[in-house]
């Protein structure tokens, strides 16, 4: 941020102190247990009412969050009290009498002489089928009459003497067209490919060789002999250089002679292949005439096949709807025995049901009489129990009550809200000016924008970058701008990591596996 107060000559606003969370965590537990021990006195005073009076005493055992309570009855309260302890003893002692007579009633079995039998549970009867119509024949579809419908006509090939054939007369079935083979005597033969051969070629380098092989010799004879006479031995260095001289004249006669038999190779080549294509020509010409003819017999006997094909396919379509009006009409009968079928079925089953019910209901009556018979007994046999229980706990002494006091609860003082609302206060002020002094800083942006752009790749790998601090955002993008330190130096710019989510054509990577950044792109 040294290169903002460079460029402004502003400081950055310094953030509020961090606030002392602890110290107020410290000051409103001691507010809490202030609020609570006033809260306790307030919610425990000390009384008198007409059955006796309570007494509270704080700090007892010297804690000051002990309190002690003495309640005391009143002469009133002290009689009722009393009473109450006579009339259960009174009590206790006439349920103790009445042991024997429950134990008698426990060993005495229930009377059923006095309980109504259990009936029959009632089943529903089958149904009478003998009053059910007997179920019609399901209409089956009659195979269609083919002694109604003319048989496929045999399908002609595509021959010289082919004629279609007369409406009267009867097609019998036959295989799909198919075409004949081509006539292949009357196709000329396929001409040979002319191969250029390396015999042609080595004819007449061979000629023109023995052409100039003797001139060549004789100029050697004749040099050597000058280079003799001239004092030139064999293996001096003039002698050498000429040598050389005559080698290299007849490696270009050779080397000539080489190009001349290609060259004839390639005429004689061309005028064979010339020769060629006109017979392969006229051989196509032949071909395509064989098939014109085929394909004009082939069509005539194809129409003739499809005429006869629809000739039949009407009769088969005539017989179709003859069988469907028919099925038609034994379907709708079929239709009609059922529904009257499914009518005495459902009336049986109705019958079956009314007398099932009432079945039902007198059987439930009678089980509603056999239950309440039961009660009854287990009523009279339990009785001397219920009796001994309502004896032994009809009136137990009981603690007159005292009325509990309703305090008011004491809120302990809002010493941590109040701190951090303090702090958002301040928290919301940096934040602020720091608004301000982003807004300031959006032309410092732009600018260090243009001045990295000069460079078209820039390394920008997290790896290589050290001391990163996020300053501010590149816009539209959403990216972070930051300060880091990378190769010795001090920089402002993006992460690659981050451009890579928005902007992939803008990343690259070098040799190493570093990623680079086209800031001219962003």
């Amino acid at each position: 941020m040294g290169f903002v107060r460079d460029i402004f000559g502003k400081d950055t606003p310094a953030p509020p102190p961090a606030p002392d969370f602890r110290g107020m965590a410290v000051a409103q537990g001691a507010a809490n247990i202030d609020a609570a021990r006033l809260s306790g006195k307030l919610a425990n005073p000390s009384y008198d009412t007409p059955i006796g009076s309570r007494r509270v005493s704080f700090g007892y055992g010297g804690d000051p969050d002990q309190i002690f309570i003495t309640d005391a009855l009143s002469p009133a309260g002290r009689t009722a009290f009393d009473q109450a302890n006579r009339i259960s003893s009174q009590l206790g002692g006439m349920a103790e009498s009445s042991l024997s007579r429950v134990g008698a009633g426990m060993t005495t079995p229930f009377d059923m002489s006095q309980v109504r039998a259990r009936t029959q549970v009632p089943v529903a009867a089958p149904i009478d089928m003998s009053q059910v119509r007997a179920r019609a024949q399901v209409p089956v579809a009659a195979p269609i009459d083919m002694s109604q419908v003319r048989s496929r006509g045999q399908v002609p090939l595509p021959i010289a003497n082919f004629a279609l054939p007369t409406s009267g007369s009867v097609r019998g079935r036959g295989t799909l067209p198919t075409v004949t083979p081509l006539d292949m005597s009357q196709v000329r033969a396929r001409g040979q490919v002319p191969i250029a051969t390396e015999a042609g070629r080595d004819a007449v380098q061979n000629a023109i060789m023995a052409r100039v092989q003797p001139m060549l010799d004789r100029q050697r004879t004749l040099t050597q002999n000058n280079l003799l006479v001239q004092g030139h031995n064999p293996g001096s260095a003039a002698w050498n250089a000429v040598q050389d001289d005559l080698m290299r004249a007849e490696n270009d006669a050779r080397l000539a002679a080489v190009a001349a038999g290609g060259q004839e190779q390639s005429r004689l080549y061309g005028l064979q292949q010339a020769g060629f294509g006109m017979a392969e020509q006229a051989r196509q010409r032949d071909l395509q005439e064989q098939v014109e003819a085929q394909q004009r017999l082939f069509g005539f006997g194809q129409a003739g096949y499809e005429m006869a094909e629809q000739a039949r396919q009407r009769d088969l379509a005539a017989q179709a709807e003859e069988q469907q009006r028919l099925f038609g009409f034994g379907q709708a009968g079929f239709g009609m025995a059922e529904q009257a079928r499914q009518r005495d079925i459902q009336e049986q089953t109705e019958a079956q049901q009314r007398a099932f019910a009432l079945q039902q209901a007198g059987f439930g009556m009678q089980g509603q009489g056999r239950a309440q018979d039961i009660q009854e007994q287990a009523y009279l046999r339990s009785l001397p129990l219920s009796e001994l229980n309502q004896l032994r706990t009809g009136l137990a002494p009981t603690m007159p009550q005292f009325q509990q006091y309703q305090g008011v609860p004491v809120q302990a003082a809002p010493i941590m809200q109040g701190g951090i609302a303090g702090a958002q206060y301040d928290l919301g002020t940096y934040g602020a000016q720091m608004g301000l002094q982003e807004a300031r800083e959006k032309g410092l942006y732009n600018l260090a924008g243009a001045v990295i752009g000069a460079k078209p790749w820039t390394w920008s790998d997290r790896r290589l970058k050290s001391n990163i601090v996020r300053i501010g955002t590149l816009t539209p993008h959403g990216i972070g701008v930051y300060e880091y330190d990378i190769q010795g130096r001090h920089e402002i710019g993006v992460m690659a990591d981050e451009v890579l989510k928005v902007r992939p054509s803008a990343v690259t990577h070098d040799p190493n596996g570093y990623m680079m950044v086209n800031y001219g792109a962003l």
